[in-house]
């Protein structure tokens, strides 16, 4: 038996059981990853810069310009990742945010300069979105409909037969 006949007939593995194409393995990986190092950063950037003499309001106004800045780049991502294709974004995405990041560490926090760190942090705001919203147009685009989840009106919560007698929300979609 060949390599190509084994692997026609291998069952498959923990991941596509899941619901994971093997070929996004690596992506959940690194947004895993990317995500929680940035949730982590906002549970002690906030006593960090005050430590270093920036006052809580400052630190405030600088975390809602990234948030703003995160909110305008996350919409603008879906539609960069459908034209530059989700990999060329997440891979822009990560180098803005490694950019901006070394900047911020090393051009504001060490010098203590607020202008480098609000405008540093800001455009790191840029790199977030573009990485793990583009990874969500990229899932989106590998999986098959198939293998999409059909919402369905009710979904059998009001009623024993509502899931059976509702119809189906997006019925372009269903596999049925």
């Amino acid at each position: 038996m060949t390599n190509a006949q084994q692997n026609t007939n291998s069952s498959p593995g923990l991941l596509e059981r899941q619901g994971i194409q093997g070929s996004l393995k690596w992506g959940f990986l690194a947004v895993m990853i990317f995500m929680a190092g940035n949730s982590l950063e906002l549970g002690f950037i906030s006593p960090f810069l005050q430590d270093r003499g920036l006052s809580a309001s400052q630190v405030s106004v600088m975390l809602t310009v990234y948030g703003a800045v995160v909110a305008v780049a996350s919409w603008l991502s879906g539609a960069l990742a459908d034209s530059w294709r989700p990999r060329r974004v997440m891979l822009t995405g990560f180098v803005l945010w490694l950019i901006f990041e070394v900047i911020f560490l090393a051009g504001g926090v060490a010098t203590g300069s607020y202008l480098v760190m609000i405008i540093s942090y800001a455009l790191r705001g840029v790199g977030y979105p573009l990485f793990a919203y583009g990874f969500l147009v990229w899932i989106t685009m590998a999986t098959p409909r198939s293998a999409w989840a059909v919402p369905r009106v009710g979904s059998g919560s009001r009623s024993p037969w509502g899931r059976a007698s509702s119809p189906d929300m997006f019925p372009r979609c269903s596999s049925r």
